[in-house]
């Protein structure tokens, strides 16, 4: 699959859908930590998997189940990277390098228009 590119705004318009997703994804997750039943573990990994194929369909990709941590793609100036959301929070406030984690994000306020976009708005 093609990575789709975002603004911090056009990854916040997702966010609606993308909490959703990631509640269920949360809820799974946990059950699958609790539960003994094999048949049950199957059925809740089957489920993951379908509920991280509809995430990243829709430009996300889960990075931690239990913090609900998810990055879409974006560009800063000519460097491609990752916008970061966490369960919880309202809108996309933060990035961080394509090789660097959670920790190392970065707030995106404050940048001029231009240093963070999608290639159809460069």
């Amino acid at each position: 699959m093609v990575p789709k590119f975002f603004t911090p705004e056009e990854a916040t318009k997702t966010l609606p859908y993308v909490k959703q997703v990631v509640a269920e994804i949360q809820e799974v997750f946990q059950e699958q930590l609790k539960t003994q039943d094999e048949e049950r573990l199957e059925y809740l990994e089957h489920r993951l998997h379908e509920l991280i194929r509809e995430l990243e369909t829709a430009g996300g990709y889960l990075k931690d189940p239990r913090l609900g941590l998810i990055d879409f793609y974006g560009i800063r100036g000519d460097e491609i990277v990752w916008l970061c959301w966490k369960a919880g929070e309202e809108t996309i406030n933060y990035w961080h390098g394509l090789t660097e984690g959670y920790a190392k994000r970065q707030l995106i306020v404050g940048w001029p228009d231009n240093q963070l976009n999608s290639p159809s708005t460069s």
